[in-house]
């Protein structure tokens, strides 16, 4: 099923799937209060793959300081709420991006415009085999114990390419699609305030429209607060919807920064 990008569509998934998350903790288990934490970031990301609408396939290949002078809009958060007694938790992340620009066509004189808007929101269940108060018990106690997550859940994924050639033929793609993934997580203690997040997860299987969904994530964390933290890492996402000339095989990767706060 194919559906445009709007602005105001982005804004009422992003605020219904907020809204089951912040429900969702809440019955986890009982006694502590749910903590969040709550990352807005920037994604540095170049782009390589390809594009493809109706049947003209267009090779993209850029760094950031290229992406960057075409983004009309991005916005990019990260949420994840957990009981420190409960093996249960939830994760949000919801990501926006609209760039464009031109560039020339392997044809004399002609000029491609490409225009690529991309939403993902995701929604998944966190589960640990054991609860923040276990794993602190077991470090007091001198026992190594490693703290990860298993994630389940799904993403919504929506992609409206355009492309027009100055001289030729012009269209545009349009598809949004739920897909299931899974996936794990893991916080590892580097030395004092500083840690490291390591993710890994993979979606899609044919399941909707895409292919195969693979995201990829490494980030440092030094915590200059109490409750706030500086994150800097690096994450991979690539996204494979390419079916008889139509959608993307598009990975995009780069640095991310952002500052978390608990609460």
């Amino acid at each position: 099923m194919k559906h445009s990008i709007s602005t105001y569509r982005c804004l009422i998934v992003a605020a219904a799937l907020c809204a089951v998350s912040l429900v969702a903790p809440a019955y986890a288990a009982d006694g502590a209060k749910t903590q969040w934490e709550i990352t807005p970031y920037a994604w540095t990301a170049g782009l390589s793959g390809d594009v493809a609408v109706r049947g003209v396939t267009l090779p993209v290949d850029v760094d950031f300081s290229d992406v960057s002078d075409k983004v009309d809009s991005a916005f990019a958060i990260h949420a994840t709420g957990r009981k420190p007694d409960s093996n249960w938790g939830t994760s949000v992340d919801f990501l926006y991006l609209k760039l464009g620009g031109e560039r020339d066509f392997p044809l004399p004189g002609v000029t491609v415009t490409v225009e690529m808007k991309q939403l993902m929101v995701e929604l998944a269940a966190l589960y640990s085999p054991k609860t923040d108060l276990e794993l602190q018990e077991a470090w007091e106690a001198g026992e190594k114990a490693i703290p990860y997550s298993l994630i389940v859940g799904a993403r919504y994924i929506a992609m409206d390419n355009s492309i027009s050639l100055s001289s030729g033929p012009s269209g545009s793609a349009n598809e949004g699609w739920v897909e299931p993934m899974i996936g794990v997580v893991t916080r590892l203690p580097v030395s004092g305030k500083l840690s490291v997040a390591l993710r890994g997860d993979i979606g899609g299987f044919g399941v909707a429209q895409s292919q195969f969904t693979s995201n990829v994530l490494v980030d440092f964390r030094y915590q200059f607060s109490k409750t706030k933290w500086m994150n800097l890492g690096y994450r991979s996402l690539s996204v494979d919807t390419l079916d008889n000339g139509e959608g993307g095989d598009i990975t995009m990767a780069g640095a991310i920064f952002g500052i978390t706060s608990q609460f």
